[in-house]
């Protein structure tokens, strides 16, 4: 808080946790190298960082714990290892600027709308280790035209793509349980 004045930061090496809320809120933060022994990123570390154009998550880092990158607005460029297991709820909320995204095989867990209001978000493959798609995963994600799904997702949540006027093409995975109200 109250580090408006912050444009880069570089994570020392004996840093392994980036606790919650570290930069939350650092609106002029721009640049963030975070060294390969840092293992945990904790909840909201960059959120309302709206200067923030690009990361690169190290291996070891096994969640993107929930609104760690809301709201930050420039955000466009995202490398995440392939030890990420589960990215938690509102984790890219509004990242207004992210065109896409390569989620690793290793993620079996995305939490609810995680990318909502990606407007710059135009497609998306899911991995195939995921069996949901949780409420309003990309709710109000204008620009998306097409997802892939794996075969493996057995749910679709409420409003999961409510909003995504831009989508044209859906292919449901045959072993498809249940889909929940306003998903398209």
């Amino acid at each position: 808080k109250n580090c408006s004045g912050l444009l880069s930061v570089t994570i020392p090496n004996q840093v392994n946790t980036l606790s919650n809320e570290l930069f939350s809120g650092c609106s002029s933060l721009n640049s963030v190298t975070i060294n390969n022994n840092v293992k945990e990123i904790g909840s909201r570390v960059f959120e309302n960082c709206s200067s923030l154009k690009s990361i690169s998550i190290p291996e070891g880092v096994t969640a993107i714990n929930n609104d760690t990158f809301s709201y930050c607005y420039e955000l466009f460029s995202v490398s995440l290892p392939k030890t990420i297991k589960t990215i938690g709820e509102n984790a890219f909320q509004y990242c207004k600027s992210l065109t896409s995204l390569k989620i690793p095989n290793t993620v079996i867990e995305i939490g609810e709308r995680a990318f909502a209001g990606c407007n710059m978000l135009a497609s998306f493959e899911l991995p195939d280790s995921i069996t949901s798609i949780n409420s309003s995963l990309f709710e109000n994600c204008s620009e998306l035209i097409s997802v892939i799904m794996p075969n493996g997702v057995l749910d679709i949540g409420y409003k999961a793509f409510s909003g995504c006027n831009k989508l044209s093409s859906v292919v449901l995975p045959n072993n498809l349980n249940s889909i929940g109200a306003y998903s398209f």
